[in-house]
């Protein structure tokens, strides 16, 4: 039995869509407790190159700024360094 051509194309077209789709499925975006400063750091920081504690002292300059739960893992990570 001769199988048709479009077999060989979207047979892996479908494969590939499926393992895109399962990751988004199964792993859900993280809640806003767990980014907390997430809208600050597109706000302010976006530019500040990682490392070297260049974006926490971005977010220090900023802290009047910065939301309550930001402010408070900011300075709960400046209490561990």
């Amino acid at each position: 039995m001769i199988r048709p051509q479009w077999n060989r194309l979207y047979v892996p077209i479908l494969l590939m869509a499926a393992l895109l789709v399962i990751p988004a499925v199964a792993f859900p975006a993280a809640p806003a407790e767990q980014r907390p400063c997430a809208d600050e750091l597109e706000k302010f920081c976006k530019d500040v190159p990682h490392g070297e504690g260049r974006v926490l002292k971005c977010l220090q300059d900023h802290d009047s700024e910065l939301s309550a739960v930001c402010r408070d893992k900011v300075n709960e990570i400046l209490k561990r360094a």
